[in-house]
């Protein structure tokens, strides 16, 4: 079996709708790295080419830590080490890159770039946040052909 898809994708849905299992089925599960955060651990993991059970490796750190944890796993991912990264669940990841890249800011941008104003230089930085993020996934689709990101659906009030 082969890669079925390619590109980066993100999929929601309710609880147990199928899909972990959908993107599991993107590769062959030796050429899958699966950084997990959910609940429910996926069967067969023992088969996948990477697994990080970012529940248990994490236990204990903080937000921006959490996020610098994936992004140094993602920075040691050899291009075409495998042929799907996959983020089940994406939620907390995303939040916590967005919050490094937002305390960072000064680091992608010149100071002399962001506004005076408390409340615009905030936005900005939220901005570079958003960026830092995208930085992120854009590294993970340059040495996968396939990026799944999962998020739950929200309960309504």
């Amino acid at each position: 079996m082969t890669t079925r898809y390619a590109g980066i994708v993100n999929v929601t849905g309710d609880p147990d709708s199928g899909k972990t299992r959908f993107f599991l089925e993107a590769a062959p599960l030796s050429k899958i790295a699966l950084f997990h955060d959910d609940i429910k651990r996926p069967p067969m993991i023992d088969k996948l080419g990477l697994f990080i059970d970012l529940v248990k490796e994490t236990q204990g750190m903080k937000m921006m830590d959490w996020g610098q944890f994936v992004a140094d796993k993602i920075a040691k991912i050899k291009p075409n080490q495998f042929d799907a990264i996959i983020f089940d669940t994406w939620a907390r990841t995303e939040q916590a890159l967005r919050y490094w890249g937002k305390a960072h800011a000064h680091e992608f941008r010149e100071s002399s770039t962001f506004s005076m104003m408390g409340k615009m230089k905030s936005g900005e930085e939220w901005k570079e946040g958003d960026r830092y993020t995208a930085r992120l996934i854009n590294e993970m689709a340059s040495k996968a052909k396939f990026v799944g990101l999962i998020t739950h659906l929200k309960e309504q009030n």
